[in-house]
């Protein structure tokens, strides 16, 4: 949840029972599906309309995203509990709270799934590593910031940012492998350990791209994509120098937050208070449509989560009003979920042929699948 504009610098390195059909389809395994945290489900078939099938009572709200393994869903609320939910039944297999009294609450961090482990930031600075298969705590690694973001996994290791804008890359034990805090690199224990070298060296650094203080990077095809924020530009970059590539400097009234995510040609980022995802060109970011009559992908009022791209040509995406299924050539609206009351800061996932939500405002995971469903 970004409470305030930050121009960064950016650098590359109780259970209501149910039971569901056979499930298909993709898994949802961190922040954004994937690594280049593109929102990119488009191989998910998940045809609208949708119907409420489950729904699983937490012990307490949730602020970020749910995640899917293997049939499992794995997802922590925002006191720091962690849980394993079966997929065809909705039976919390685990749950683990590895902080107890002495968590700080309002955890943001969605976690992530490699290799048979879950990894979830909190709030009190501390990086939590669990079994997937049990929940039990396998490490705790206690740092001296807040870890507000998403993990993310790739090249067999683990990377996130602390709150005072460190980034760390750790193996799958929790071992540092390098830390970046802009001025001192350190391989001590990647080194102790015998691991290959991972230098995390600095390829370039540029203070012409932008993101809010929570706006994360997306990547596609050799390009780097900034959601920008409030009087700030959209950017797209390229991965291997930096250099900007193109700006889109006609809309920075409006205060983009999150994440691009990115389709085939084009891409879509949620405009917080005022509601509405635009379609843009991934080519130039120009809009599609005009700035009187753009392409709309979301619904009208306030939403500040991402936006997913489901099922060839959907967008979902979560506002006060609901969750919204949008047709992404037309903009036209295919369904919508009940409201929520929700300020909609966590986004919905689709995976395994259903769309898993958390609205924030209870202590509830709720299961939506296609009305043909069995």
């Amino acid at each position: 949840m970004a409470l305030r504009n930050v121009c960064i610098r950016v650098v590359v390195m109780a259970l209501l029972p149910f039971t569901v059909g056979p499930v298909q389809g993709i898994d949802w395994p961190q922040f954004m599906c994937n690594a280049q945290h593109n929102g990119d489900a488009r191989e998910e078939q998940l045809d609208p309309p949708l119907h409420l099938n489950a729904q699983v009572r937490l012990d307490d709200a949730v602020l970020s995203s749910p995640v899917i393994v293997a049939g499992r869903i794995y997802v922590v609320d925002q006191m720091g509990t962690a849980y394993g939910i079966e997929l065809k039944t909705g039976l919390i297999a685990w749950k683990t709270a590895p902080e107890d009294s002495k968590t700080f609450g309002s955890n943001t961090s969605s976690p992530c799934v490699a290799k048979g482990r879950v990894f979830y930031g909190t709030i009190a600075g501390n990086l939590h590593i669990l079994s997937a298969g049990n929940g039990t705590l396998i490490r705790s690694i206690k740092y001296d910031w807040p870890i507000m973001d998403a993990i993310t996994y790739t090249n067999d290791s683990v990377y996130f940012q602390t709150l005072n804008g460190v980034v760390h890359c750790l193996d799958l034990d929790g071992h540092t492998r390098w830390v970046w805090d802009q001025y001192t690199l350190t391989r001590e224990s990647e080194i102790t350990n015998g691991q290959p070298p991972r230098t995390g060296k600095i390829l370039w650094r540029t203070n012409e791209a932008y993101a809010s203080q929570t706006g994360t990077p997306s990547y596609k095809d050799g390009r780097i994509y900034l959601p920008g924020a409030y009087k700030l530009p959209i950017s797209c970059l390229s991965a291997q120098n930096g250099e900007i590539i193109w700006q889109q400097e006609s809309i920075v009234d409006r205060w983009h937050v999150e994440i691009c995510a990115l389709g085939p040609d084009y891409f879509t980022v949620n405009n917080k208070y005022e509601g509405g995802a635009w379609r843009w060109n991934l080519t130039d970011g120009s809009i599609v449509g005009s700035l009187d009559n753009p392409v709309q992908l979301c619904g009208s009022s306030h939403g500040c989560g991402a936006v997913v791209l489901a099922s060839e040509g959907y967008a979902l995406s979560a506002t006060l009003e609901g969750i919204f299924a949008v047709n992404c050539e037309t903009g036209k609206v295919i369904w919508k979920s009940p409201g929520f009351a929700s300020w909609a800061c966590p986004h919905p996932i689709a995976a395994n042929g259903r769309m898993f939500y958390c609205p924030q405002v209870n202590d509830m995971l709720y299961c939506f699948e296609p009305a043909s469903s069995p």
